[in-house]
């Protein structure tokens, strides 16, 4: 099956998952995270994704993703005992201790499907639900017909105008990437991020994300079995 098939899938099962698991405990679980990490969840922010140790990366590390309707979101994780808000705007302390669960080192770069895991994780930081642009992701669209489906039909030259392979380049233990993104709100971002890599722990620390906007929200859709 094609991957990028694969992950449409993965997508309609965590929704089934929100439907009948943590999207009907709405209120106690919001509760929850405030009472434990003190921070103040807006109103009109709800439980998105409970996320189980091991679904992603950070194997021992519970997530909480809660999010308004314009996709805003707020991720929680349960680390060490302690719940903490992770992405925080303009500090990513929290988000490091994070990534301090994950174990990727310098030659895990090299794997061109692990820089894409990582790149993945990467993007929690701000979206619940985003697909990396690349040249595989718009075969895959243009083989599988599928540009109906995100509203691409009729804007086919101006999306692969916004498709481009990520790209890393590397300093001694620095690392700098640059990528596109496609997110549920039906925009498209550009993504800078500096880190750099621990040779001896095999972690990696955040130094910076930088997100320009290249096309916004609502330009284009997301598959509507899913929005």
């Amino acid at each position: 099956m094609n991957s990028y098939l694969q992950i449409i899938i993965v997508i309609l099962v965590l929704c089934i998952i929100v439907f009948f698991g943590c999207g009907k405990r709405h209120s106690p679980e919001i509760k929850m995270l405030e009472n434990s990490s003190g921070v103040t969840i807006p109103s009109d922010y709800k439980i998105y994704f409970c996320y189980k140790p091991g679904t992603f990366a950070f194997e021992d590390v519970k997530l909480y993703s809660v999010a308004n309707a314009k996709e805003d979101v707020m991720l929680f994780a349960e680390i060490n005992n302690k719940i903490i808000l992770v992405n925080k705007k303009d500090d990513l302390t929290a988000f490091n201790k994070l990534f301090e669960r994950y174990e990727f080192s310098r030659s895990d770069f090299n794997d061109i499907n692990k820089r894409y895991e990582f790149l993945s994780n990467l993007t929690l930081y701000s979206c619940n639900e985003c697909v990396i642009l690349n040249s595989t992701f718009s075969h895959s669209f243009m083989k599988n017909d599928l540009l109906e489906l995100f509203g691409i039909e009729e804007r086919v030259e101006e999306f692969k105008k916004m498709v481009m392979e990520p790209q890393f380049t590397f300093n001694d233990k620095n690392w700098f990437a640059e990528f596109n993104i496609f997110n549920k709100r039906g925009g498209v971002e550009h993504w800078k991020v500096i880190g750099v890599n621990d040779s001896e722990k095999n972690i990696n620390q955040i130094e910076e994300i930088q997100i320009k906007k290249l096309k916004k929200d609502g330009t284009f859709s997301w598959p509507p079995m899913v929005g």
